[in-house]
């Protein structure tokens, strides 16, 4: 069938993956080098949480003269799923508090805040438009007891 014929969008940029310029890090993971280089693969793995497409970002947080060997960290994760659990997208750990996510989450008393479908095309949809309203969503993350609460 052909792309009308089948109702699907074809290419890369039209199916809605992400591709970014920098990723969601915390501090940990992102080192104490100012000047790091990183290396960008897009599209380059699937989602360890969605199973989308992602730019995977690839850097050795150590810095040049401290001496130890450090190992090269990567993205796991997209940052649509970053942003609404409000993750790492490498260690997946708390951004705020540095606490595992199973840990936060048992804190504030709900286990699955955003439900994801489990269809190939509700779950595109889905991403998109958390995608487009991620900044307009209420998260609980963001409620200003549970950040006092865990501080």
């Amino acid at each position: 069938m052909t792309e009308k014929g089948a109702g699907l969008k074809a290419g890369i940029h039209k199916q809605g993956w992400e591709k970014s310029d920098f990723p969601i890090l915390c501090e940990t993971c992102l080192g104490d080098n100012p000047y790091v280089r990183m290396a960008r693969s897009e599209f380059g793995r699937e989602c360890k949480v969605c199973t989308r497409p992602f730019t995977v970002f690839r850097w050795k947080p150590g810095s040049k003269h401290s001496g130890e060997a450090t190992r090269y960290k990567k993205t796991e994760i997209c940052q649509t799923c970053a942003k609404l659990k409000n993750v790492c997208q490498t260690c997946l750990f708390d951004l705020d508090f540095g606490l595992p996510v199973e840990l936060r989450d048992k804190f504030i008393d709900q286990t699955d805040v955003v439900a994801m479908p489990k269809d190939v095309a509700n779950r595109d949809y889905w991403a998109h438009e958390m995608n487009a309203n991620v900044n307009k969503l209420d998260l609980p993350y963001d409620n200003p007891e549970v950040k006092a609460a865990l501080s």
